[in-house]
């Protein structure tokens, strides 16, 4: 729980900063380079665990800052235990069933369950139901950045 507050001490100082006039605020507005991203223009990645297909984010011109993608878990299988350094993530569950590890925890999620990652936080998920588990993911930064806990433990 040290990590959870944390988070808190930095946007409460973030906030005093802010108020101080200290921390400088972007509002520039910005545009996408392409708001619509048609069918078919997103990119697609293959894992044997399952797929992921990104929709929107810095790297395909359409978000700055964020990142959208749909998750699909096969069956019995689950995805590398991982981490974002930078962002959160958050994920909604359209069918299927995991199990979440999230750091020491583990949950059950099902169709229209909702979970938040804190930055940082190693975890993985696995599907345990007959059907593939699909849901919908959302990072805090225009960039996802990816850690494998075995990357980074060696």
């Amino acid at each position: 729980h040290i990590f959870w507050k944390a988070v808190v001490l930095r946007h409460y100082l973030d906030g005093i900063q802010f108020a101080l006039g200290d921390l400088p605020i972007d509002t520039t507005p910005r545009c996408p380079q392409y708001p619509v991203r048609a069918r078919g223009e997103q990119q697609d990645i293959h894992e044997d665990w399952g797929h992921l297909t990104w929709l929107a984010g810095t790297k395909y011109g359409n978000a700055d800052g964020l990142v959208l993608g749909r998750v699909t878990i096969k069956a019995g299988k689950f995805n590398p235990r991982h981490r974002h350094p930078r962002c959160e993530e958050v994920l909604y569950m359209l069918k299927g069933r995991i199990v979440h590890s999230l750091g020491n925890e583990t949950f059950t999620l099902s169709a229209g369950d909702t979970i938040t990652i804190p930055a940082g936080v190693f975890h993985d998920a696995k599907c345990i139901s007959d059907e593939d588990a699909d849901m919908i993911v959302v990072y805090s930064e225009g960039i996802r950045l990816f850690e494998k806990e075995s990357d980074v433990s060696q």
